[in-house]
């Protein structure tokens, strides 16, 4: 493990988007504004990938090719089953909502019906929405699953891009460097500094506006919950472009949320709330249970990568 190159990393990483944060807090620029989406999109989002670009080929001049940024060798099976996984905890977290809704109110319901989606579309655009001049599928049931494979489309398209942005520098560099730690140390490790790393635009409103210091918390039990299953994907497919994938689908599900849920609470039925979060933890547990011997050769198999370079 190089703990000097994982040091670096971490050190461009936060440095270039808290940076960014900071230059959007002196400028007064609000979050949520065109001018802070592009900010974030395009240059704190993606400073992971900048701080691996910087760290692996200006610093250490080598290759990016141990980091999974590879198409050749890959599994097609793996990287065809990594939406199939997105698409499990996406439903898992729904069944959360719908079981902890019977206990907790705070948890809301599931609502299939397009007069509650309407009222919930008039909601977030500005002015009146005409229900005429909206068209939803006859069936609430199928606009959710469009929302569903919508989500798969723009994992692989769209949203790739800036899911590699993050991905290159959390499931790249940083995986590989700390896998001789183990599945559950390394992932760990990993799952706290991405999470804490949104820190400034968790304080600025992102995903838990009414809660912005608890929701950093939050953001990193989130983040430890999916951690674990995206070293799953990048190590099963051999390469970083599958937890991108599942990474822009989990950017792209947020709608199932917004639109389906009653009373839903940013801290518990969200996709980034108790819901998502309980949702990770058990899809980890399941693979954990199925498949121990990827868990038990994970730190092993970096050893033998490094006495056996390709």
């Amino acid at each position: 493990m190089n703990t000097k190159k994982i040091t670096l990393f971490c050190l461009f990483a936060y440095g270039i988007s808290w940076l960014v944060a900071l230059l959007m807090y002196l400028l007064e620029v609000p979050y949520g504004s065109i001018t802070s989406t592009i900010m974030i999109a395009l240059l704190y989002m993606p400073a992971p990938a900048f701080a691996t670009l910087i760290v692996q080929k200006v610093i250490y001049k080598e290759s990016l090719t141990p980091y999974g940024l590879v198409l050749k060798g890959i599994s097609i099976k793996w990287l065809l089953l990594t939406p199939a996984i997105m698409l499990g905890v996406s439903l898992l977290s729904v069944g959360v909502v719908v079981l902890g809704g019977k206990l907790f109110p705070q948890f809301g319901e599931l609502i299939f019906s397009n007069h509650f989606i309407l009222s919930k579309i008039s909601k977030m655009v500005p002015g009146e929405v005409n229900p005429e001049d909206v068209n939803l599928p006859s069936s609430p049931e199928v606009l959710f699953v469009i929302i569903l494979l919508s989500s798969v489309v723009a994992g692989c398209s769209a949203n790739l891009p800036f899911a590699l942005g993050e991905e290159l520098g959390w499931r790249g560099l940083l995986a590989e460097e700390t896998r001789a730690l183990g599945f559950w140390k390394s992932n760990l490790l990993i799952g706290i500094i991405w999470g804490f790393w949104h820190a400034p635009i968790i304080l600025m409103g992102h995903n838990y506006p009414s809660y912005p210091y608890l929701g950093i918390l939050m953001m990193i039990a989130f983040t430890l919950s999916l951690s674990f299953i995206l070293a799953y994907v990048r190590y099963k497919s051999r390469t970083v472009f599958a937890p991108a994938v599942f990474h822009g689908m989990l950017n792209a599900s947020v709608g199932i949320y917004i639109l389906f849920i009653a009373k839903g609470h940013e801290l518990w039925s969200s996709i980034a709330g108790v819901a998502g979060i309980s949702a990770g933890f058990l899809l980890t547990l399941i693979i954990a249970w199925t498949d121990r011997r990827f868990i038990r050769e994970y730190a092993l198999a970096a050893k033998q990568e490094n006495e056996n370079p390709a």
